[in-house]
């Protein structure tokens, strides 16, 4: 049945639901890289519609159940989730406007109600009541408005089956559309919810194809949605009268004026004069640095490439994203379809188990091991990152293979090892400050690969010394090593020192309006769930800060790294840094020319130097004495071109601050 006529023969809430002819749930498969890890149930009962979903990911994972019933307009009239979240914390969350007024606030409903467990199914359901609304638009419950587009047809055919699909794009919930896949009866098929993939079972096999028609989508309309935020022009640059900072010296040279031509920069200095056909950006009481650099991320979505640049990153080193999303995301970024960041790129690999990352590389054998790395070796790969399910026996197989082909080679510590037995093996580095405490618990090095490489830091952390022999020995042993640690201290931020129901820091200091949608599920990232654990954590995260400082202090090689919310939470890990007491000059340094130097690349980047590529950052204000200025971007350079970090953002469904300024509309 195509989708206008099931739409125009809807006329009450038993035709939302299943096929009557049918009588039977829909079940879905929830997929990670090319396993089946969970599964989503939807059935229509006396109720409304009950769904039931649940997946694991490395012990984490979401087991919910939602039940709801829609009004003649098909807005959400009663809604009721229980059950427990991704990071295994209840949930219960009702909805109720049988009176015409939420029953939680007494504000008038008048709108669809999304809860801040948002399901697959949820995504269909919204999608079919704004396809039935006179303008393909709704106002969302308590905020925001969403919009639909068709993007898409297609026909899948299976042991003489087929399918006919419609591809939406809905507007106003996240960064980017978010899609969903319909069947010919308006029910769901395919949609993407984080990194679950939840597909119609026994259509897994079609999970690729309709990805990729998704992201082929995405590259379409973000193309277009960017295009006046990029500059790109034959024209010298020329940025006037500004701040630089040198990381070699580590401080400011004042009264500078760069000119950059053909992507490289051509000159620095203080008496340098302009080209007649330059562009000038005006630089007077502004500071220039090299782009800044985020050392772990996973480019799983196109938004955050605008995200990086929108925020002076303009580079970054992706740490596990599947081999042909990050090929492809590479292509287009190189070639400006897209903004987006230069990508450095670090293959995964793990053992398979109960507690297996969603990746395409498991390895159980020496074998198996030097052909994954061999193979990432040719597709331009410059680290190996190993997890947390890899076998220990194979550790000191993955390293001699790495560096026979000069890759780096660094990870979670697997299960079954402390950090010291990975460094002695040969790790160049760690990942997350966790792992490099958890060496103070060998009690619990079996236990790595779960949850428990978490929730043990923040039970026992709180009470660490690092004044002990055993501290300063290990911190010996690391700083003799040369091992190099992205600590990804946001993400432990937002674990350990965010309270029940609130925002973590890191998106409290945001200082865009964020998609309503978005935060709402946002809220409550927390670990903790009262009181007296929240203060146990904190004492935890103190702990890492500590440490961090500590790492510094013995001349321990840092990078920093969010592995989470792209382009800001770089930000706040810089803030944190500087809290924990690492001079700025220091933690610039880390951010331009000390990433940089790590990746192999400080001949080509990290600084402003003639003959270097033009990738830099201005901003408003002295980072040196408030690092939080780096929060205030007004241009980014990448390879020369010019991006407007406002325009950037307004592109991904982020609307400026009314004084938001920008220096690209300034520039002459």
């Amino acid at each position: 049945m195509p989708i206008k006529a099931f739409l125009a023969g809807v006329t009450a809430i038993s035709c939302l639901f299943l096929n009557a002819d049918s009588g039977e749930a829909h079940v879905f498969s929830v997929v990670a890289g090319d396993r089946i890890v969970g599964s989503m149930d939807v059935a229509e009962g006396d109720a409304g519609r009950t769904i039931h979903f649940r997946y694991e990911d490395r012990g984490n994972g979401p087991n919910l159940t939602k039940v709801y019933s829609l009004d003649e307009r098909d807005q959400p009239l009663s809604v009721a989730i229980s059950g427990v979240n991704y990071h295994k914390k209840a949930v219960k969350e009702a909805f109720d406007c049988s009176t015409g007024h939420m029953a939680t606030s007494g504000e008038a409903c008048g709108g669809f109600y999304l809860s801040s467990e948002r399901l697959p199914e949820d995504v269909a359901a919204l999608a079919r009541a704004l396809l039935r609304s006179a303008d393909r638009r709704l106002d969302l419950l308590p905020n925001g408005t969403a919009r639909i587009q068709t993007v898409d047809h297609i026909s899948l055919h299976r042991d003489g089956q087929t399918r006919t699909l419609t591809l939406y794009a809905i507007e106003g919930l996240e960064f980017l559309p978010v899609f969903v896949w319909l069947d010919d009866d308006g029910e769901l098929f395919f949609t993407v919810y984080g990194q679950a993939l939840t597909i119609r079972k026994g259509w897994e096999k079609n999970v690729a194809g309709l990805l990729n028609a998704q992201h082929i989508a995405a590259r379409t309309i973000l193309s277009a949605a960017t295009a006046p935020a990029r500059q790109t022009t034959d024209q010298p640059l020329f940025i006037h009268d500004v701040a630089l900072f040198d990381p070699h010296r580590r401080r400011l040279r004042h009264h500078m004026s760069v000119l950059v031509r053909d992507g490289k920069i051509e000159a620095v200095g203080h008496k340098l004069r302009a080209p007649a056909s330059a562009k000038i950006i005006e630089g007077r009481g502004m500071t220039l640095l090299p782009g800044l650099w985020d050392m772990h991320v996973h480019t799983s979505d196109l938004s955050q490439g605008i995200l990086n640049l929108a925020s002076g990153v303009t580079s970054v080193r992706d740490m596990g994203t599947s081999t042909h999303v990050l090929q492809q995301y590479q292509a287009w970024f190189d070639n400006d379809v897209i903004p987006g960041p230069r990508i450095f790129k670090a293959g995964i690999i793990d053992g398979p188990g109960p507690f297996a990352a969603p990746v395409d590389n498991l390895v159980s054998s020496a074998d198996e091991m030097v052909s994954v790395i061999d193979r990432y070796a040719k597709l331009g790969y410059e680290q190996i990152k190993l997890y947390g399910s890899v076998k220990p026996e194979l550790v000191p197989v993955a390293v001699a293979e790495a560096h026979r082909l000069g890759l780096r080679i660094s990870g979670h510590v697997p299960a079954g090892m402390t950090a010291s037995q990975a460094v002695a093996f040969g790790f160049d580095g760690l990942q997350h400050m966790n792992f490099v405490l958890l060496d103070f618990y060998p009690d619990v090095a079996g236990q790595t690969a779960s949850r428990a490489r978490t929730t043990i830091i923040g039970d026992r952390a709180g009470t660490l010394r690092l004044d002990t022999p055993t501290a300063r020995s290990y911190l010996a042993l690391l700083k003799r090593h040369d091992v190099v640690i992205d600590p990804t201290m946001t993400v432990f931020e937002g674990q350990y020192d965010t309270a029940p129901n609130t925002y973590s820091p890191m998106i409290a200091n945001v200082r865009y309006p964020l998609p309503a949608p978005y935060l709402r599920q946002m809220k409550g990232s927390g670990l903790a769930h009262d009181e007296l654990e929240l203060s146990k954590y904190r004492s935890a995260f103190e702990a890492m800060k500590k440490m961090l400082l500590k790492l510094h202090e013995h001349g321990v090689r840092l990078v920093p790294g969010t592995d989470g919310f792209t382009g800001f939470a770089l930000k706040r890990e810089l803030e944190i840094w500087a809290d924990a007491g690492i001079p700025n000059a220091d933690v610039l340094y880390a951010a331009t020319l000390g990433a940089a130097s790590v990746n192999g690349h400080d001949d080509e980047l990290g600084s402003i130097e003639p003959g270097k590529c033009a990738d830099m950052v201005l901003v408003k204000g002295n980072p040196l004495k408030d690092i939080s200025s780096l929060r205030n971007v007004i241009v980014t350079i990448k390879n020369g071109n010019v991006y407007d970090p406002i325009q950037l953002l307004a592109a991904i469904n982020i609307t400026p601050m009314p004084d938001a300024s920008s220096g690209v509309t300034g520039a002459r």
